[in-house]
């Protein structure tokens, strides 16, 4: 998973790098049974996010990875820009991309290398950047008023979170699932943000590449008992908020 973090002294990325025909690390996971689920979830959220503009404007992709998302944003007519932490999945971006603007930036990074109020769209789906504390208050200072932010989080307070950190107790390694969505959610609204949209997911025990015939059921399931919609219990929860 690539973090994406990003500076205001993003840098664009060089011209070296793999062949744009390679597949990433996120567009392997979603050739998956498992995979497919996880985005079709995360593309209801964009096309919600998407609702909101009567046309196009400009949007930051953070965590771009091979630019799946920044593709198909820019396909419809988004003015993008992409970042990453890791240089061979940015230059996949940027061969499949040219239009869109690619900067490569650090890890420890705590801002957003665009201007103030300058974003209409904030993507960071399937990025731990949403994790940290500084996140909200940078979200607010890069959308322009009524700019839109739309992402996914890894909830603690869920069955898979409360398993990953007695996992990465064990085995001493960071956790991806740091806080409960409700705190973040929290912090959004403290910022000024409303949530519009919000919807949980991959509440069955299966790993990113699966391809196991029991996601159909269960997924099913799912959404039969209406699980995805206690957001505060939700494994991973998409979600679309709204700067005023």
């Amino acid at each position: 998973m690539n973090a994406g973090f990003t500076s205001n002294e993003g840098q664009t990325v060089s011209r070296s790098g793999p062949p744009p025909d390679i597949q990433s690390f996120w567009e392997r996971t979603a050739d998956t049974r498992w995979g497919r689920y996880m985005t079709f979830v995360e593309r209801r959220a964009m096309q919600s996010a998407l609702s909101r503009f009567a046309k196009p404007g400009t949007g930051l992709d953070v965590g771009c990875e091979g630019g799946r998302w920044s593709r198909l944003l820019n396909n419809l007519g988004w003015q993008m820009t992409a970042t990453d932490i890791d240089p061979h999945t940015l230059e996949l971006c940027r061969q499949r991309n040219p239009s869109v603007n690619c900067l490569l930036v650090q890890e420890q990074d705590e801002t957003f290398p665009v201007a103030t109020e300058s974003i209409d769209l904030l993507v960071t789906i399937q990025v731990p950047v949403v994790d940290c504390d500084w996140f909200p208050d940078e979200a607010k200072r890069v959308l322009k008023p009524s700019g839109v932010l739309v992402g996914s989080f890894n909830n603690l307070i869920s069955w898979r979170g409360l398993a990953a950190n007695i996992k990465s107790t064990i085995a001493k390694h960071p956790c991806y699932y740091p806080k409960p969505y409700a705190v973040f959610r929290r912090s959004l609204r403290n910022q000024g943000f409303s949530i519009d949209y919000e919807q949980g997911y991959c509440w069955g025990p299966f790993g990113r590449h699966s391809n196991s015939k029991w996601i159909s059921p269960a997924t099913k399931l799912e959404r039969s008992l209406q699980v995805n919609r206690l957001v505060s219990l939700s494994p991973w929860v998409a979600y679309v908020a709204s700067r005023h």
